[in-house]
This record gives C-alpha cells, structure tokens and sequence, in this order.
C-alpha cells in the first residue's frame, strides 16, 4: 500500500501528517482542454454567468481581448470583446482587467492603449439577460484594482485604482474627484472580491508594507484592516456565518497557511496547511471545517528533475488526502479557479491556456467570486 499526504481534521485544526509520497485517487477524473494557445500575458479572469462558466483573456494575435464561455454541455463560444492595443509591441500593462458580477449584471473594466503613450480605461456591462455589450470611457487614470457593488447602492459600482502609491476610489459614471482610501499603497498580485457578507470589501497585498489587508466599507468610507505580513499569493471567502477564511501562500515558511476571522472580533487564527514550494496560485473552496485545498506547486523529483503541478487536498473518510490534477515539467504561471455545483473549474496559463474541470466528492457550502 503506497504512502500518502493527508491532513487529520482534529478540535477544528488541520495538522500535516508525516507522509511522504501521494497515492492518486481514483475518485478524481480531472478533464483538460486548450483555451487559446494565443494567449499572453497575466491577466485572465474566470466568472459565473448563469448557467455559463465563462473567461477572460487577452489574445496576442488579435490584439484583442477575448471571453469564452464554457456551457453545461460542454459547447464553447468564443467572442472579442474589443482590440485593447494599436501595436504588437506589447508592455506588461497588456489585457489589464476585471470581471464582476453584481446584481445580475456584468461589469468588465480593462486597459485599451489607444496610443504609444496613452492609456485609457473603458468599461463595459450587460445584464445577463442582454446580448449586446454597452460601452463607456471611465474619466480616471491608474492601475484597476477592484470594483464591487456599492453598499445600499447596488446599482453603483465602486471601482478602486492604484496611482503612484495611492490606492483610489472612483465612482466610474462620474462626476466628482477620486477619493483617497491609502496612502502608500502598491498593489501586487489577484485579490479577491467579497460580495457575500455584510458589507462589500476585497483583499488585497501591499507591495510597500509587505502585508495583506482587509478593505471594507465603514459607514461612508472604506477602511483598511491588516491582516498578515505575507499572503502576495491568497484567496479569501466570506463564510457563512458572515466571518472571513483566507488561505495563503507565506513564502518565507513554504507553507499554506489558513487564516480566520470571526465576524466583527478582533483576533485572527492562523492554522498551518501543509509545506510546498514555487506556489503561483491558490483556491479554497467548500465547507468551513472541512474544505478543499487547491495550488500550484513545484515539486523536485528523485531524478533531480522539477515538475510543476495542480495540486488538491481534499476531505475523504474522515482524513485529507493530496492528489495532482495536473503535473507538467513547464512552470505554471498562475491559476484562475471557481467552483459550482460539484465541478471545480481551473483555468491556467503555460504556453497555452489551459481550462481543467474536474468533479469532487464534496460538496462546496460557501460560494464566492475570485478575480
């Protein structure tokens, strides 16, 4: 019987068990297809649509950027949104967007270099129910962050920008001047939107301070809430007692770490996961005592040689076990996950992009949206 690494679910906390060695699980079938082989860059988003799992991305061949949606039988449609650069010399600004879904109505703002120095930010929304797209100039400049649906005011959108080392909130429809929300704020790495709780906020890393935090709304204004001094690598759910779970990347330890905030209370607990290495991405999904853990990982082999792999700890009888979804010798740049109604969609970028959907045993409690 070969070894395994599990995770033993004890008084509410995950403790690694001293295994060494994976046994693939037969229970998990994991389906791979190709996306686009001319996608580039890093900025890809993965979004529920009604009954559509649908992606983002940016196409170097035309310019453009693109969404495809994946149906429940499995038909793809891809369409172009809009050609977001006038030159093939692309920057790292290339595809720069966010996706949100906010009262049954699509929101998408991105990037579009409409000359060698000039960038504007434009924004796109349908409902659901529409086919065609409407249009708008949003009248700011900056690096888009995030954007979630105004507090009492759902039909708003708050969208917040990153300029110069001041992190901004506009209302994109205008008029009226940006509001600041931090100084010396950078920025790094996805964050994740939190629209299930009480009030809208989202997480976000600060390249300056070197920690994550926390940005809600208070009264009128939003606040920032430290969180931890690592975590440039995470993703955060609101959970159903309206508390918080952010699972994180801490380079310095090579470990997943689980952090937990109940409701208003002031501590955070922070519960180790498991140890990996060369971690781009991660996703946690499912119940709050016992769910899934998702990353991507480099793992050195007895050969000396790397692989780079779609890694999963997930619950069964009563223990954890780690499978790989995914192993490939290319590095895995990042990874965009959602789950719904028992299949866990990851879309990820190597040479290609690349969608992997794969039924779980489990089923997920707390749904949430990921950039």
């Amino acid at each position: 019987m070969g070894m395994e690494n599990r995770l033993l679910v004890c008084c509410g906390c995950l403790l690694l068990a001293c295994c060494s060695g994976v046994r693939e699980s037969s229970i998990l079938q994991p389906e791979l297809k190709d996306v686009s082989r001319a996608a580039t860059g890093s900025f890809f988003s993965l979004q529920q649509a009604g009954e559509e799992v649908q992606a983002v991305y940016a196409d170097r061949e035309t310019l453009s950027l693109k969404m495809v949606g994946f149906a429940s039988g499995g038909v793809e449609e891809v369409s172009s949104l809009d050609r977001i650069s006038f030159s093939t010399d692309l920057d790292a600004s290339f595809g720069s967007h966010l996706y949100l879904l906010a009262e049954n109505r699509q929101h998408i703002f991105y990037l579009d270099r409409i000359a060698e120095e000039k960038q504007t930010i434009k924004w796109i929304s349908k409902s659901l129910s529409e086919k065609a797209w409407h249009i708008d100039l949003v009248p700011f400049s900056g690096r888009i962050v995030a954007a979630l649906s105004a507090y009492r005011s759902p039909a708003r959108i708050d969208l917040f920008l990153a300029q110069q080392g001041k992190l901004l909130l506009v209302n994109p429809q205008g008029p009226g001047p940006p509001a600041l929300v931090a100084q010396g704020f950078d920025p790094r790495g996805d964050v994740s939107l939190l629209q299930g709780g009480k009030t809208p906020a989202f997480t976000s890393f600060d390249g300056i301070s070197r920690r994550l935090y926390l940005i809600r709304q208070v009264e009128n204004s939003y606040q920032l809430k430290p969180l931890y001094p690592a975590g440039e690598v995470h993703h955060a759910a609101i959970t159903e007692r309206d508390g918080l779970q952010v699972l994180i990347y801490d380079p310095q330890g090579s470990e997943l770490v689980l952090l937990e905030l109940e409701g208003d209370l002031p501590g955070l607990r922070r519960t180790p996961v498991t140890l990996c290495h060369d971690v781009t991405s991660v996703f946690r999904f499912g119940g709050e005592r016992n769910g899934c853990f998702l990353f991507s990982e480099g793992v050195m082999g007895a050969n000396r040689r790397k692989s780079y792999r779609i890694s999963l700890l997930y619950p069964l009888r009563g223990r954890y076990r780690k499978t790989s979804l995914y192993v490939s010798p290319e590095p895995i740049l990042k990874f965009k996950a959602l789950y719904r109604e028992g299949t866990l969609y990851v879309l990820f970028l190597q040479e290609s992009l690349k969608m992997l959907t794969v039924r779980t045993p489990e089923p997920a409690l707390v749904e949430n949206q990921d950039l």
